[in-house]
C-alpha cells in the first residue's frame, strides 16, 4: 500500500480534491453513490464524506426520495 503524503504540518494531504468528486456527477441527472463507483477508484466513505460537505457548501444536491435511497447531482 502506497504511503499517503503529508503536508509539512504533518497533516496527510487530500488525495481528492472538489473538482475530482464534481467531475463523477453526471451534468443533469442524479445518481447513487454506488452509481458513482461503477469505474471510480475512490473508496465509498471518502466519496460519501466529500458529497456531504459539498451538499452543505452548496455545491452538491442531495435529495432523499426514501428513507434507503440517496441521490446526488451538481448544484446549478
Amino acid at each position: 500500500m502506497p504511503e499517503r503524503k503529508r503536508a509539512e504540518s504533518g497533516e496527510y494531504t487530500p488525495e481528492y480534491d472538489d473538482e475530482d468528486i464534481l467531475q463523477l456527477l453526471p451534468e443533469d441527472d442524479y445518481v447513487t453513490i454506488p452509481g458513482l463507483l461503477d469505474g471510480a477508484d475512490i473508496p465509498r466513505s471518502t466519496l460519501n464524506y466529500h458529497l456531504n460537505r459539498l451538499a452543505e457548501e452548496g455545491k452538491v444536491i442531495k435529495r432523499k426520495p426514501s428513507s434507503n435511497v440517496v441521490l446526488w447531482s451538481r448544484a446549478e
